[in-house]
């Protein structure tokens, strides 16, 4: 292997191996964003529920068909 193919082989191994560091973070922010989105929706519902804050709902509904259309299933149940 001639110097300037390892240099090569080097440079490809260093990108691939920060593409996929890089790739893991946005993975878990992704997930913190999604988890935090979906305590939006949680928090929403239930101050919906009371009617002096009716003017919620259409924005309900409209984060539940948004979850449905992106994600292909209903929001899921609080956990705890």
């Amino acid at each position: 292997m001639s110097p300037e193919d390892a240099l090569l082989e080097f440079a490809a191994d260093a990108v691939g191996e920060l593409a996929a560091e890089m790739r893991t973070i946005i993975d878990q922010r992704m997930e913190k964003v999604y988890r935090d989105a979906l305590e939006v929706y949680y928090a929403t519902e239930e101050l919906a529920r009371d009617p002096a804050n009716a003017h919620l709902i259409p924005h309900v509904e409209a984060m539940r068909r948004g979850h449905e259309r992106d994600y292909g299933r209903a929001i899921p149940p609080r956990e705890g």
